[in-house]
């Protein structure tokens, strides 16, 4: 599991980074989805906890081939784990 980008506020010139990363992304054959997603809700956690009482909106784009081959796999796994 790697973050290419970190949680930033999605301005002009952060969007236009997110695209050229989204650009470059790759199968790599180490897919953990179950891992991806929860480091994306770790990062919102982490940052709503600093930012309370502010109007932050967070999104989460996980990317994937969709074929798991670490971790929770299946929709019931990473259910449970949720």
């Amino acid at each position: 599991m790697q973050t290419d980008l970190p949680l930033v506020r999605m301005t002009g010139p952060a969007k236009a980074l997110a695209h050229v990363m989204v650009d470059i992304v790759n199968s790599g054959g180490n897919t953990a989805l179950y891992a991806g997603l929860e480091a994306g809700l770790m990062q919102q956690a982490q940052a709503a906890r600093k930012l309370t009482g502010s109007r932050v909106v967070h999104s989460c784009f996980l990317f994937t081939d969709g074929q798991a081959s670490h971790g929770a796999s299946c929709r019931a796994g990473v259910c449970r784990k949720a």
